[in-house]
Formats: C-alpha cells, sequence, structure tokens
C-alpha cells in the first residue's frame, strides 16, 4: 500500500494494522522504485519529497523505518537524519541512508555517526533492501506488540537491549571496541551466562580480534551466529552459551543473528576508520617538531592529543625556535576547523613564525606579519595563537596573545597565575590591526604552561571553570615538564577526546649551590650560557671582577667544546658548576676527541683559562674530553 504525501492512517486510505515505512527522496523515479522493491512487504509506504517533508510527517505518524536519499536541495539527508535524533519522538526510528552519489568514505562515516543504522549504495540488491527492511518492520511490529499487550515484557526488553546495541556499535570507533560491546550486549540482551565473538579473516586485518564476555558456562546449550564481510565471505564468529532462564526461544536466535548482522557492518567500518585515522595522526605530527631542542637553564616538554572521532587533520601546532641572540623563541596556535585546508595554514604558519622570528622581529611584529600572512590565504582561517620570547640569562619573558587562552605560570612557591596581558584579536579577524606585548620574568624554579582550547573547553562547562580546573591542576603536578604535561592531560580530559590538545612547557631550573647545562653545539647560544653564569655568580656574592673573569673562562671552555671536537656521538655539551663553600668548581665535557693543535693564531684560549683560573684540568677519553677548573672567590664581606 502507497500513502502520498499523508501519513498513514486510516482516514487517508491506509491500513492501521500495517507498520509505516517512509521513503525520502526527491526524485519521484526513485520513490517509485522503492515502493516497487517494498510493495510485498505489504506495508504502508509514505513519501516525502524532502527533509522539510519528511519531519512533518514523522510528527504526524509512528514510523517503523526510515530510507533516506543524501543528496537532496534544502535539508540534505544528513541534517534530516540529526534532526531526526534530536526529537525524543523520533530518536529511537531506525535510519537507513540510500545514495548513488555520495560515496566517500567521509561520507560514509557521517552517516552512521548522525545515528543511521546502515548506509547503502545505489543501485542495490532488491531482496538485501528488502531482507533489511523486513528485520527492521518486524523489530517496530513486535515492540509495538509487546508494549500494547505487555504480555512479552522480557523480549520487548530485549528488543531494546538489541536496538541500544546497534547503536553503541555503530558508534564505535574501534574494532576491539566493537568486539567488547557485541559479547557483553549479546549476553546481556539474552540472558546468558557467556558469549564470545572471534575474528577470523584471511589478510583483511581482522584476525586475532577477540572478546569475550561473562563466566565459562555450565551447560552445553548455545547458539552461535556468523559474522559476514561485505563480500558475504564469513569472517567471525559469535557464540552465546549457558541461558540463565530456561533455553534460547527462536526470539534470542534472531537477535543473535541481528546483532551479527551489526556487529559485521560496524567491524569492517571502525577497521577501515581506524586505518584512515592512523593516517591523519601521521600527517598530523609530520606538521609538529621531531625533537624539542635543549635551551641552556630551562627544560622544555610538549605534547600533542588527537581529539574528535573524525579522521581529519586538526589545527594546533607548536614550535620551540632557538634565536641567534641566544634566547627562545616559543608559539602555540590553533587554527580553526579541521582538514587538510586547516592542516595546510597550520604548515604555512609555523613555516612563517619561524622565518619572522629569525629575522630577530618580536613577538608583537611576528603577530602582525602572521595577520598579514593569513589574510593572502586563499581560504580563509581565524587562528589563535601566542609567541613569546625567553630569555635563559634573565628569565624575562616577551609575548603577545592573539585571541588564545592565556599563558598559565606557577611559581616557586607553588602559586599558578594566568598571563592576561598582551591580548588581542586572532589572526586573520581584520585586516590592519595592532598587537601588544606582555612582561614578565621567570625566577628560577618557574614553569611556563602554553596550551590549545581543547585543554580547558568542555561542552556544557563554562571556560572560567575550565581554568579554574586547570590552576588546580598545575599545583598539584610534579616539576619534571615531562611528567607536568602527562599529569596535565590525564587529570584535565578524563579519557574524553572532543577536540585536539597541544601543551608546551618551560621550565626555568632551579640554580641554588649547583648548575647543569646541556646545550647543542650551537655558537648562538653562547651568549645566553655567559648570561645564566653571571646570574648564578651574582647570586653566589661573587665581585663584579670575578663574575668577569670566571664567565670569560667559562666561555673559554664552552668555545673549546664546540669547535674542536672531532667524532661527535653527540651534538652537544654539558656543564657542570657548583660552590663548595667559596669555592667554584667548573667542569665542561663535550662527547667528541680533540682534533691535534693547527697553528694559526688561534687555540689561546687554554692559556686564557690558566690566567683566569686557579686551576686548569683536562682529561681527554674515548667518549669525549672534560675541561676542569677551580677558582676560589674572595670572602663575603660582613657589611
Amino acid at each position: 500500500m502507497t500513502a502520498s504525501a499523508a501519513p498513514a492512517k486510516p482516514a487517508d486510505g491506509t491500513d492501521s494494522s500495517r507498520s509505516s515505512i517512509l521513503l525520502v527522496d526527491d526524485r519521484p523515479e526513485n520513490l517509485l522504485a522503492l515502493e516497487a522493491v517494498l510493495e510485498p512487504l505489504g506495508q504502508n509506504l509514505v513519501r516525502a519529497r524532502s527533509g522539510e517533508e519528511a519531519l512533518r510527517q514523522l510528527l504526524a505518524d509512528d514510523f517503523a523505518l526510515i530510507l533516506l536519499d543524501v543528496q537532496m536541495p534544502g535539508i540534505d539527508g544528513f541534517e534530516t537524519a540529526e534532526y531526526i535524533k534530536r526529537l525524543e519522538r523520533t530518536s529511537h526510528i531506525p535510519i537507513i541512508f540510500l545514495t548513488a552519489i555520495s560515496k566517500e568514505e567521509k561520507h560514509v562515516f557521517r552517516g552512521y555517526e548522525t545515528g543511521a543504522v546502515d548506509y547503502l549504495f545505489k543501485p542495490f540488491d532488491p531482496t538485501v533492501l528488502r531482507s533489511k527492511v523486513a528485520v527492521f518492520v518486524d523489530l517496530h511490529e513486535k515492540t509495538n506488540a509487546l508494549q500494547a499487550a505487555r504480555l512479552k515484557q522480557r523480549h520487548a526488553g530485549q528488543l531494546e537491549g538489541l536496538a541500544e546495541a546497534s547503536v553503541a556499535i555503530a558508534r564505535s570507533h574501534s574494532v576491539d571496541l566493537t568486539m567488547g560491546l557485541v559479547t557483553a550486549r549479546a549476553r546481556a540482551i539474552i540472558g546468558a551466562d557467556h558469549c564470545a565473538a572471534s575474528m577470523t579473516g584471511d589478510g583483511n586485518g581482522f584476525a586475532g580480534c577477540n572478546a569475550e564476555s561473562g563466566v565459562a558456562a555450565t551447560t552445553a546449550d548455545s547458539i552461535d551466529a556468523r559474522l559476514t564481510g561485505a563480500d558475504g565471505q564469513p569472517n567471525g564468529t559469535i557464540v552465546v552459551s549457558g541461558k540463565e532462564d530456561g533455553g534460547f526461544s527462536d526470539g534470542d536466535r534472531a537477535i543473535v543473528t541481528q546483532l551479527a548482522q551489526v556487529a559485521s557492518a560496524a567491524v569492517e567500518r571502525v577497521h577501515l576508520y581506524e586505518q584512515a585515522h592512523g593516517i591523519a595522526e601521521t600527517l598530523q605530527r609530520s606538521l609538529l617538531p621531531e625533537r624539542l631542542p635543549g635551551i641552556a637553564g630551562a627544560e622544555v616538554a610538549a605534547r600533542y592529543e588527537v581529539g574528535g572521532e573524525g579522521v581529519e587533520v586538526g589545527g594546533d601546532w607548536y614550535d620551540v625556535i632557538p634565536l641567534e641572540d641566544g634566547t627562545v623563541g616559543m608559539v602555540i596556535g590553533d587554527v580553526v576547523g579541521r582538514g587538510l585546508p586547516a592542516a595546510t595554514v597550520m604548515g604555512q604558519l609555523r613555516t612563517a613564525t619561524r622565518a619572522y622570528a629569525l629575522d630577530g622581529h618580536g613577538p608583537a611584529e611576528v603577530a602582525r606579519r602572521l595577520n598579514a600572512l593569513v589574510q593572502t590565504l586563499d581560504i580563509g582561517h581565524m587562528t589563535t595563537l601566542i609567541y613569546l620570547i625567553f630569555e635563559p640569562g634573565t628569565g624575562r619573558v616577551r609575548f603577545t596573545c592573539a585571541g588564545h587562552p592565556p599563558p598559565a605560570v606557577r611559581r616557586p612557591s607553588g602559586s599558578v597565575e594566568f598571563l592576561e596581558a598582551g591580548r588581542s584579536l586572532p589572526l586573520g579577524v581584520v585586516p590592519s590591526a595592532s598587537w601588544d606585548e606582555g612582561d614578565t620574568c621567570l625566577e628560577p624554579g618557574s614553569t611556563l604552561v602554553l596550551y590549545t582550547d581543547g585543554l580547558v573547553e568542555e561542552r556544557g562547562v563554562p571556560l572560567g571553570e575550565g581554568l579554574d580546573d586547570l590552576r588546580q591542576a598545575l599545583r598539584a603536578a610534579p616539576e619534571e615538564p615531562e611528567a607536568l604535561c602527562d599529569h596535565l592531560l590525564d587529570s584535565r580530559l578524563h579519557g574524553r577526546r572532543d577536540d585536539d590538545v597541544a601543551v608546551l612547557v618551560l621550565r626555568a631550573l632551579p640554580r641554588g649551590n649547583e648548575l647543569l647545562l646541556r646545550s647543542p653545539l650551537d655558537p648562538a647560544r653562547l651568549s645566553s650560557l655567559r648570561a645564566i653564569m653571571r646570574e648564578w655568580l651574582t647570586e653566589a656574592d661573587a665581585t663584579s671582577a670575578e663574575t668577569y673573569e670566571i664567565t670569560t673562562a667559562f666561555g673559554e671552555a664552552i668555545t673549546n667544546a664546540m669547535e674542536h671536537p672531532l667524532g661527535r656521538e653527540q651534538a652537544a655539551f654539558e656543564a657542570r658548576v657548583s660552590l663548595d663553600g667559596r669555592e667554584v668548581a667548573i667542569a665542561v665535557r663535550d662527547f667528541g676527541h680533540w682534533r691535534p693543535p693547527r697553528p694559526s693564531d688561534r687555540g689561546r684560549g687554554l692559556n686564557l683559562m690558566g690566567a683566569l683560573m686557579h686551576s686548569v684540568d683536562i682529561e681527554p677519553g674515548p667518549n669525549g674530553t672534560e675541561v676542569r677548573m677551580r677558582r676560589e672567590l674572595d670572602p663575603v664581606s660582613a657589611s
């Protein structure tokens, strides 16, 4: 029976004893074809030629199933399905998408994410479609009958459990999670002691994906159903055993069979999803630094966590840029949007930021130039960003914040503050804007935390609460940056993955009576290393003359470590400085062997160190050379 543009009610000539199926397609010929396929089922077939008309029909009548075309003018199939699932009255109705155009994986994933139970490509096999529709019609009719008569309450619960299981399984994005859901839901719905599922796929990546739920059955009675691939070949089995209340019924077997059908489609879909998600995550990480550079007098660490359930690349990024004057540039940003366009903008911004920073521009000027760059891109993307310059010797930080969440600083006392200075509009909002700079000082032992909004924003929670929670998490976090990053992600995300998250942490190392410096073999770092040494000697009450002479000798030892070694196993050196009473001890170690002396005007560094320090010893070894120097400081004046 067919009702055209009218609900299936007796007043309209339809049979209310039959189930109604809503057919949604903007092409009359497609509706006619669907009616021809489904007519043998003997149900009320109701037409709707647009998403708007479908929603009106759903408000007026009860439907067993919706067959929904994807490509329609006005509200398309995806948007129509989202509206349907939002309404309590209609959220339970199964939806099967039909399409001849939207066959890309991203469209299939979106269809399942809206809550659809299936996604079929045209031309479809009439027998297959009719069988699928018949299953849902049968479930609908049984549900109505059970609810009306209340004679088969237990089986109604099973059907409800099956519907919930179908939705949960359809939303799963992991093969292991899907298998676990199948076994747990099957055991719970049937009321069995044990359920096991195993995949036996040959070369399709499924083999070895097994799961079980419950305890071993005490009876031999069991039912099973096959999982099949898209090609119809078996690739797994579900076995339910040990019925808690009597033997297995035909209804139990039908439910296990239906769960197997749902699981079969879900396993193949999530396997494709995992492959695409892995590719997206690999691409995302390839756009971020492979490793962070060492910073004298400080430690840095970073984390990036992929968020969301899609397979598109996100726009979160960060970088650490050693500058020629010994300072360090740090940046973290978030390009609004996802996918390759956002990733393209992200890559361009990271490259441009590094170039502008290496040209010696300050934070505000870097932001101004990046904004000008964003304005020239073909695809406009608003971007939030923090760029700062850290001076290792003094701890000074200059920064600008373009619409980004504020940096957080944990002081040595344990107090946490958010830096609200230097704030301005995000990049790409207006062609011409001014950016201010903020200024703070990281005393030794302080920790600076940069992060993207995914760390503090959560659906339904005010941003202020997210920042307060971050403050509390920082107060309780460990000092070491790597451990601090892990602590923040664990304490703030709680397993949720709504959005991508990037975290960049810098800790100014405490000095005290001992100082440990590690740095790459980069002459540009020399000035910052000398500045750190001057600050340390000043804190040790060295005189200005002692500070100058010891810093000069220290600089010569570092220069030797950078220039002399051959066959370096590590392109870095380390320096240990300590104060015992009034004696300063310095040890500078490289990781190569020194080349033979060359006749030149250079090579006087050792003589200079000897003249400025009370003792200088050189100890070569197979794994590097260590220069040890000592000098006794003058007594501290009683004044």
